[in-house]
């Protein structure tokens, strides 16, 4: 595989807006990110977008919690339609997680579709553990996993 780069985005631009709503079109239809949420999570949340060769082959955004400053949700988390299973979720979300211990997050949610095997995998081989079942959670019959994991980060 050739060589990513995880590099997180703190200026919007239309031409990376659009590539990562294309990403975002691809994964999850109308139920992804767009180009009205992508500059806003720019520059209130975190995106990270994972590269090669400048490509974009992933892309993964984060809020932190009003009520809990320690505490931030994975909004989003994607790997390009055909890159898949390559390795690359796995590289994005070791990033991420790095990332947010440096940045003194000690917990980190996320919710996943009930059938989404393959994501709920690969969050629960980095440590990540089912905490709720949210029913009818992004309308009716589109059901959610609730997941957490915990950082190394102490609170002093």
């Amino acid at each position: 595989m050739t060589e990513c780069k995880i590099t997180r985005i703190e200026l919007p631009s239309p031409q990376l807006v659009n590539e990562i709503a294309l990403l975002e079109e691809a994964n999850f239809g109308r139920g992804g990110l767009n180009e009205w949420h992508l500059p806003f999570i720019i520059r209130h949340g975190r995106l990270y977008v994972l590269t090669s060769c400048g490509k974009i082959l992933g892309a993964a955004s984060l809020i932190r919690d009003w009520d809990h400053g320690s505490k931030a949700y994975l909004v989003d988390f994607a790997i390009t339609k055909g890159r898949q299973k390559e390795g690359l979720g796995r590289l994005l979300l070791k990033g991420i997680l790095e990332e947010m211990e440096q940045e003194g997050v000690e917990v980190l949610e996320l919710t996943v579709a009930e059938e989404n095997s393959a994501a709920t995998n690969l969050y629960e081989r980095f440590g990540f553990c089912r905490v709720d079942f949210l029913k009818d959670e992004y309308g009716q019959g589109r059901d959610r996993w609730l997941l957490r994991f915990k950082t190394q980060v102490t609170s002093t």
